[in-house]
């Protein structure tokens, strides 16, 4: 016969396998968000593979980061400022203010250069959003993918 007390400590792992397994199963995009981008580097461009530059984590180099609504005095704003009003706006949209700050301003007209780039339109710059995006030359002759 069992015990009542290795039957309460059996019931308690148990459940505490049941709710660790739930909390693996249900972890959410957030769990696997990417971090913020501070600084930039620069990729090559297809098809002529021309340096341009995109935001990215300033400690590793990874441009598998995001910005959204909030982040201010950063580089990698400024980088994604810039690209929204050289080579993803709309004429008939005013330019943004290169400024480092993600306001709402910034997060309206990325929403229409994301759907201009026919990508998630949620506001929010990604991996998404830096494959579908075009990136100004630093001569100033033009706009380029990245490969």
């Amino acid at each position: 016969m069992i015990s009542p007390l290795l039957r309460r400590l059996a019931t308690m792992a148990i459940t505490g396998t049941i709710l660790a397994g739930t909390a693996l199963v249900s972890a959410s995009p957030a769990a696997a968000a990417y971090p913020t981008c501070y600084g930039k580097r620069t990729a090559a461009t297809w098809p002529d593979n021309e340096l341009v530059w995109i935001p990215a984590v300033s400690s590793t180099g990874s441009v598998s980061c995001n910005l959204r609504l909030g982040d201010y005095n950063n580089a990698a704003v400024n980088v994604l400022q810039n690209a929204i009003n050289r080579c993803n706006r709309p004429q008939n949209y005013a330019p943004i203010v290169v400024n480092g700050d993600f306001g709402q301003k910034t997060k309206d007209l990325l929403i229409v250069a994301q759907l201009i780039r026919e990508t998630t339109a949620d506001g929010i710059y990604g991996p998404l959003t830096r494959e579908a995006f075009f990136w100004p030359l630093p001569s100033g002759a033009g706009c380029r993918a990245i490969l």
